[in-house]
């Protein structure tokens, strides 16, 4: 300062000593009590800030995403000039201190990275769908604010949400095809659909595309459906949905037939196999023939009672929730009724014969002869499917006649014949 003043005053003297005296007209004198500095005009940025590496343009809502930036030091010199025509010149040289900061908008996000002072890479989790913003600000600060230097960088990333699978039906009945459907956020994206390989498929298949659902008749079971961002990938940015497929088959009745007219009354269990098990069956009987259903109308079983009336009843078994699902099965209840025989006694004298019979209501009309108990030397053999003859022995008395439906030997009807001499 003292140097500067020294040379102003020589100068002054000199152009005094050249008639020009006063100091009014002087420029250099002007600075004499106004003396100071300006930072050049063109004084250089401290710092660049750019986004580094490649960092993600698309992400899944709740994953965590991260962003990280390159500084790059230009200058941290500045000069400053004097305001008189003297153009006294003063160079300054200050390090500042430089830190970054960042934030995110567009989205709601929660901060992973949140220490205070210097951040030069972004984390965060964002929680909503749309464009997220990730802006990074580095400052250069020095101990005077003219100096200082501010520059930023962002980034933006489309955050994706999958919403909610729906199915057009759920249950659905085995053999039926179904269609998954999801949203998707921001709009105009594309969903792709997939059955995980992690279960058993039950033999279906799906659309890619469409979300289209084929089913089997034969399978039912819980069935997992995947939606998922095409861009993402099936394992980055999903939602799963399970869809229930009934399958009600297999109904069989134990024992096969019913006979009607019995005291007490003959019964069947019938059983339905039912996928997925558990579920509630209402079971009915469309063609009845007289009989009815005994117990608890739901389960996977049944009883049915027989009446006094034969034929084919049909029984089925039906989804309480999805009464388009059922399945039946048939059965008949076999009526045997209206005994005869021809003539009414035999002669063991004469070893007569004597024709006996009765009328059946089955799928196949046939019965088993046999002499139950003292044959009394007497024989049957068959005529017809629902006939036999019967030859009397020599012996007298009275025997016992049954014809037996094959193959289920209580059911069954007899008749006495008086045999005698």
């Amino acid at each position: 300062m003292y140097l500067k003043r020294f040379i102003t005053s020589v100068t002054l003297l000199m152009m005094a000593l050249n008639g020009h005296a006063d100091p009014l007209f002087n420029p250099c004198i002007t600075i004499w009590g106004s003396w100071g500095y300006e930072k050049s005009e063109d004084s250089p940025v401290l710092y660049d800030t750019t986004i580094s590496g490649t960092p993600p343009t698309v992400a899944c809502v709740n994953d965590s995403v991260s962003v990280s930036i390159t500084r790059s030091t230009l200058s941290g010199t500045a000069t400053r000039y004097d305001t008189s025509p003297c153009q006294l010149k003063d160079t300054k040289t200050m390090t500042p201190t430089v830190t970054t900061s960042w934030s995110v908008s567009g989205v709601t996000a929660h901060r992973q990275t949140s220490l205070p002072g210097d951040q030069p890479s972004a984390s965060f989790v964002p929680s909503t769908p749309g464009t997220a913003t990730v802006t990074f600000t580095t400052t250069a600060s020095t101990t005077d604010p003219s100096w200082d230097d501010i520059s930023t960088a962002t980034h933006s990333i489309v955050i994706v949400q999958l919403g909610d699978i729906s199915f057009s039906k759920s249950p659905v009945r085995a053999g039926d095809p179904t269609t998954a459907t999801a949203t998707i956020l921001p709009s105009g994206r594309t969903v792709n659909y997939m059955l995980p390989d992690d279960q058993d498929k039950l033999g279906c298949s799906i659309d890619s595309s469409s979300g289209v659902i084929t089913t089997t008749a034969d399978r039912g079971g819980t069935l997992r459906v995947r939606a998922y961002d095409s861009e993402l990938g099936s394992e980055e940015c999903y939602k799963e949905a399970s869809v229930t497929i009934v399958s009600i088959r297999g109904l069989i009745p134990s024992p096969g037939i019913l006979c009607a007219g019995h005291t007490p009354p003959d019964t069947a269990t019938v059983t339905a196999t039912v996928e997925p098990a558990g579920r509630s069956l209402v079971w009915s009987l469309p063609v009845a023939h007289g009989c009815s259903i005994a117990g608890d109308n739901y389960g996977s079983s049944a009883v049915i009672t027989a009446g006094s009336e034969g034929g084919e009843i049909t029984i089925r078994a039906t989804d309480a929730e999805l009464p388009e699902c059922f399945a039946e099965v048939k059965m008949w209840v076999v009526k045997i009724y209206d005994p005869t025989k021809s003539p009414d006694g035999l002669s063991a004298m004469q070893a007569s014969n004597c024709v006996v019979g009765a009328t059946v209501i089955a799928y196949s009309p046939v019965l088993d002869w046999t002499i139950q108990g003292e044959k009394l030397g007497c024989d049957i053999e068959r005529l017809s499917p629902t006939t036999a003859r019967v030859t009397a022995g020599t012996i007298a008395g009275e025997i016992t006649v049954r014809g037996t439906y094959p193959g289920y030997p209580d059911c069954y009807i007899e008749q006495k014949i008086a045999v005698v001499k």
